[in-house]
């Protein structure tokens, strides 16, 4: 007559091996965290939270002609303007100066071997921007080693930033006046004479408010700067703990239902 296990013989050997099956999971638990703990890497995560708001963007907006193609000016927007000044924010040129700048190269474990766009490479790797669709506020994220150095960086980035903005402003609204200047010089009709001269009462106003901003966030301000991070990013405990149990419970729940269904079937 052939041999049948019933799914209440199943889960009665399952239950009869509960307590088995508990140890093997707290085991197996306990070694997961205790290498979290005591050997895996902590990583650390702090947040600063911006709000756009380029200056001399505001101030060029309403005004631009159809000369601006003359003057190599792009009637600025404040989404292309954003795109900009978060791109110079990963680009490699920015955080090599950076790093220089605020002699980061121990902090950051670079040899002295390494490239220079290596160096950059290793802090950008660190930054993750977050945009939310439909929201004016950025946030840019900063995840390292050291959770106080973190936060420190995070807040300097940003400062570093607004003033690399405001530098890039200034220089292209000298470099296009000088290049309007030559063209005026040159240039017979009225319409356009003033066209050009408009041009330049504009870069004349950007370089007024580039100089008269002093509170340090000319393209972005800071609505909540970075703080030290009170937890771990990674790696996550309370995730880990909840799927070593699930787990390791699953898996010694099959192995004691396998044994039992082999003793009953004589398996090997």
């Amino acid at each position: 007559m052939e041999k049948e296990i019933s799914l209440s013989e199943i889960l009665k050997a399952a239950l009869d091996k509960k307590l088995k099956i508990a140890l093997f999971s707290a085991a197996i638990t306990v070694l997961v965290i205790g290498y979290s703990l005591l050997i895996e890497e902590k990583i650390y995560e702090t947040s600063i939270l911006l709000s756009y708001q380029l200056k001399s963007s505001n101030v060029a907006s309403n005004s631009m002609s159809s000369l601006s193609a003359l003057a190599g000016l792009a009637g600025s927007n404040k989404e292309k303007g954003e795109e900009e000044a978060l791109g110079i924010l990963t680009s490699i040129t920015f955080l090599n100066k950076f790093i220089d700048k605020h002699q980061l190269t121990n902090d950051l474990n670079i040899s002295p071997e390494d490239l220079p766009k290596s160096k950059a490479t290793k802090l950008k790797d660190m930054i993750f921007v977050v945009r939310e669709r439909g929201s004016p506020l950025v946030k840019v994220r900063l995840r390292g080693k050291d959770p106080i150095l973190i936060a420190q960086w995070s807040n300097l980035l940003i400062k570093e930033l607004n003033s690399n903005i405001k530098d890039k402003d200034i220089n292209t609204a000298n470099n296009q006046n000088e290049y309007l200047k030559i063209a005026l010089t040159k240039e017979s009709n009225k319409t356009v004479k003033e066209q050009i001269a408009k041009l330049m009462e504009i870069n004349y106003q950007i370089l007024a408010t580039a100089a008269a901003d002093t509170d340090k966030e000319y393209a972005y301000e800071v609505i909540d700067k970075a703080y030290i991070p009170a937890g771990v990013y990674s790696p996550n405990l309370l995730l880990r703990l909840i799927v070593s149990l699930l787990f390791s419970g699953l898996i010694a729940s099959m192995w004691f239902i396998y044994r039992e269904v082999s003793l009953k079937f004589k398996l090997p």
